[in-house]
């Protein structure tokens, strides 16, 4: 494709595999979160790297390029970042929402052909959403979005994201994903290591556990979450999120927790991926991305 992008709010890297997937030549990435840059500079070392604030990053100093690929802080549009009312962190899911503006402030500097913003389905309620989209507009941009399940990606996991897509030359028009759906057990391992026994856990825990049994069998996923009723290994995962130990395996009388490698795979990240070894930091960058398949499927849509 001859085409050079730039990855905003980069991650762990999902929409620069998903890039080179698609013969994106990915030139610059950037994070403000030092381990995320550090991890995508591990697998990425011939991209140029920085670690800031990109509310506040100085865009006039990248070299030209033609395609902006984005996925602006999402926990303050989404329901599980919205774990507290207070008005500290109603502070900070302001300042997440907030991050979406660094899309237009580069875009007014460098006015690439294309933009590529992925998101959580509720950054469309976002209060400044239909403000945001006329700001793109305004800069010559026809912009379109669509609703997309990583799952119809053939990626392993249930993952609905809004795309929304800038183009200065037409109106990107998205067609529905067709690939065959994956169940989770296609990237489950064969792991000894970790097993729990379900008679040690509380009466609260063996309950959800005895319901999915009902209607899964023997061998089943749950989460940590009350009244849980289970998920058949035959479906892809529900979302991935931030939180560790979120999803476990139950298999008989034992359960442990889904590894950072299944994880991994299950966000359709390649398994010799480099990823910090603490289980918090290598779930939080996991939770966060964009899997790769999607994002080589939307730059492919706008390309």
């Amino acid at each position: 494709m001859n085409i050079k992008a730039v990855d905003l709010f980069a991650g762990a890297g999902g929409f620069t595999e998903g890039a080179q997937r698609a013969g994106v030549d990915v030139i610059f990435a950037a994070n403000h979160w030092p381990v995320s840059v550090d991890a995508h500079e591990a697998n990425h070392p011939g991209v140029e790297h920085e670690c800031q604030d990109l509310r506040q990053f100085d865009f006039e100093s990248l070299p030209d390029f033609d395609m902006l690929l984005a996925s602006p802080a999402c926990q303050g549009h989404s329901t599980a970042g919205q774990g507290s009312d207070s008005a500290r962190a109603a502070k900070k899911h302001e300042a997440d929402r907030n991050t979406a503006l660094a899309v237009i402030e580069c875009a007014d500097k460098k006015r690439p052909e294309t933009i590529l913003v992925e998101n959580v389905p509720r950054f469309a309620k976002w209060e400044l959403f239909d403000w945001w989209c006329d700001g793109l507009r305004v800069l010559g941009y026809h912009v379109t979005s669509t609703l997309v399940d990583a799952a119809d990606l053939g990626v392993p996991q249930n993952r609905k994201r809004i795309v929304v897509a800038a183009s200065l030359k037409a109106p990107v028009e998205f067609e529905a994903p067709k690939s065959e759906r994956k169940p989770f057990s296609s990237v489950l391992l064969d792991i000894d290591e970790g097993w729990t026994s379900i008679k040690a856990k509380s009466a609260n825990i063996r309950k959800r556990i005895d319901t999915g049994r009902e209607k899964h069998g023997d061998r089943f996923l749950t989460q940590y979450v009350t009244k849980h009723p289970g998920r058949s290994l035959d479906r892809p995962i529900g979302t991935i999120t931030t939180a560790p130990s979120h999803w476990h395996l139950v298999d008989g009388q034992q359960m442990r927790s889904i590894t950072t490698a299944e994880l991994l795979a299950a966000q359709d990240f390649r398994p010799d991926y480099i990823i910090p070894d603490n289980v918090a930091l290598a779930t939080r960058l996991i939770g966060n991305a964009i899997p790769p398949a999607l994002a080589k499927w939307a730059i492919e849509q706008a390309a």
